[in-house]
């Protein structure tokens, strides 16, 4: 309760001095392993990387790895690998995702978690500038999965990352398919209430006026020639 209420100190000092030694003292090695991670996480929410990775690595895997718990050692080394990320250490995060959490999940025939991790290696991708790779990984590992699941949310996450993507690689033709990927991922935040309905909006506005100002052509045209279903003023509904 007190970390989701943002009272970390407390939530650290309940970790650290209330539960551990009690799992300790009962030779509860997995629930030391799953309180450890947790002060990583407080560590990770108070910007403390270095102390959180060597929780992460020193503490919480080596439990797994004796347990033989793989499922928890891929989460683990998942941790890892965002605070790979985090500090810019991108070949790292990406050698973590490929050799480290993928054989895992797919062994498990985890395909969500297969999925989750495939966007974040879309993600590595697309911040070392292979836009091609990461728009491909979406295209082909990710989306497939999300739709066999019927998970909406993640969906539309996705089909916005691959407008994005289609709108810097500049590829003549495709207009069509990115306003496709924004309406339908626009819509599906709309039914869901998501905090992504906001951004993908945004979205959906720079995409207009980049083809308005590349096709010098007004505003308002462009947005309901793209945007039919939506589009009565100038802009899509957004909340700010």
């Amino acid at each position: 309760l007190a970390m989701a209420q943002g009272r970390l100190e407390e939530a650290l000092s309940i970790r650290r001095e209330k539960q551990l030694p009690i799992f300790e003292k009962l030779g509860d090695v997995r629930s030391e392993a799953v309180t450890w991670g947790e002060i990583g996480d407080v560590a990770m929410a108070q910007g403390r990387l270095e102390e959180a990775l060597s929780i992460r690595r020193e503490k919480e895997l080596p439990i797994f790895e004796k347990l033989g718990d793989v499922r928890e050692e891929a989460v683990t080394w998942g941790r890892i690998g965002d605070i790979a990320m985090a500090q810019g250490r991108l070949e790292e995060a990406l050698s973590i995702r490929r050799e480290k959490e993928l054989p895992i999940f797919e062994k498990l025939g985890d395909v969500r978690s297969e999925a989750v991790t495939w966007g974040k290696i879309g993600d590595i991708a697309m911040a070392q500038g292979r836009l091609e790779e990461a728009l491909s990984i979406r295209q082909e590992k990710q989306l497939p999965v999300c739709q066999k699941l019927g998970d909406s949310r993640e969906i539309a996450i996705c089909q916005t990352m691959m407008a994005q993507l289609l709108v810097m690689l500049d590829i003549e033709g495709r207009q069509g398919e990115i306003a496709a990927f924004l309406m339908d991922s626009f819509k599906r935040a709309t039914v869901m209430a998501i905090p992504e309905r906001d951004p993908i909006a945004k979205i959906m506005n720079g995409f207009i006026h980049l083809l308005s100002e590349k096709e010098g052509v007004a505003v308002d045209i462009v947005a309901r020639r793209l945007f039919p279903e939506i589009f009565l003023d100038d802009e899509p509904e957004s909340d700010g």
